[in-house]
């Protein structure tokens, strides 16, 4: 019993979480950098995407719709330090692609493993979304600014 009650007592002081430090069950399997864009701004997106080893064989990159449809661009990712590749062989696939957005919208992009494109992209952590903003001008700016201030 006195056993039962040092560890109820070690324990409400010094709390701790099991699985604590462990990776989150879904993380994301595509990222981009960066995920906000202005309109007509000239910039140049990096994918980057976390392969299972067994699907390291062409890793491909493609624009898709908010159905998760494949619409257009298709475009291969590599990790040969190269194209937008920071390391070359650390078992993450990149692929740098520049945009220019002519109105405001969300561009969503979705990765595929293989050579035969598929109608969709059902694992929610092989998509990443891009938001095309209009730029705020200066009375917006000041705006933000005092509205932060009061």
């Amino acid at each position: 019993m006195k056993k039962m009650v040092f560890i109820w007592i070690l324990c409400s002081f010094f709390p701790f979480k099991v699985g604590a430090g462990s990776k989150p069950a879904h993380e994301a399997l595509l990222k981009v950098n960066p995920t906000q864009l202005f309109v007509k701004e000239d910039r140049d997106l990096v994918f980057e995407a976390k392969v299972p080893v067994e699907k390291k064989q062409n890793v491909n990159l493609a624009e898709i719709n908010s159905t998760t449809q494949i619409v257009k661009f298709h475009w291969a990712m590599n990790d040969e330090g190269i194209l937008g590749d920071l390391k070359k062989g650390d078992g993450i696939f990149s692929r740098k692609v520049e945009f220019k957005e002519k109105r405001p919208q969300t561009l969503m992009f979705g990765i595929y493993f293989g050579n035969d494109v598929p109608a969709k992209i059902e694992d929610k952590t092989r998509t990443a979304e891009v938001s095309i903003i209009q730029r705020p001008n200066f009375i917006e700016l000041v705006k933000q600014t005092f509205s932060k201030i009061m």
